[in-house]
């Protein structure tokens, strides 16, 4: 369990990299932007542009769509994991994590609590990024 959760919080953690990349690759200098911008100068006059706009377009967004389904799939994992420790918290005698009662003296507010919030919030964000998908 330990390797499926840190495995997805370390694609979590490359997921901004990712983007970034994709930013600049769309950017004014990048290269598919700088094929954007000549393609969309020349559309008047040749009208293949918009077929070479559209594959370029489409590279892009098959892209920006596998980080997104990258960044749920690892969204979901982390948040399965969140809830595995949400209903052992709540055991008389919890078999993941033992030292409860000490880790949650440590925490400013109650750790279940915590652990709540956290897990609604990523639902949330992976609806939200299965919405934007459809």
């Amino acid at each position: 369990m330990a390797r499926e959760m840190s495995d997805s919080l370390h694609l979590l953690l490359q997921i901004p990299q990712d983007i970034s990349d994709l930013d600049i690759v769309m950017s004014e200098d990048g290269a598919d932007g700088s094929r954007l911008r000549a393609a969309m100068l020349r559309i008047d006059r040749d009208p293949t542009q918009a077929r070479y706009i559209n594959s370029i377009i489409s590279k892009i967004n098959g892209q920006a769509l596998e980080i997104i389904n990258e960044a749920a799939q690892a969204s979901i994992i982390i948040g399965k994991h969140m809830k595995n420790l949400i209903e052992d918290f709540q055991k008389k005698h919890p078999e993941l994590l033992v030292n409860w009662r000490e880790a949650n003296l440590v925490s400013k507010e109650p750790l279940a609590q915590r652990m709540v919030i956290s897990y609604k919030k990523i639902n949330y964000f992976v609806q939200l990024m299965h919405l934007c998908t459809q």
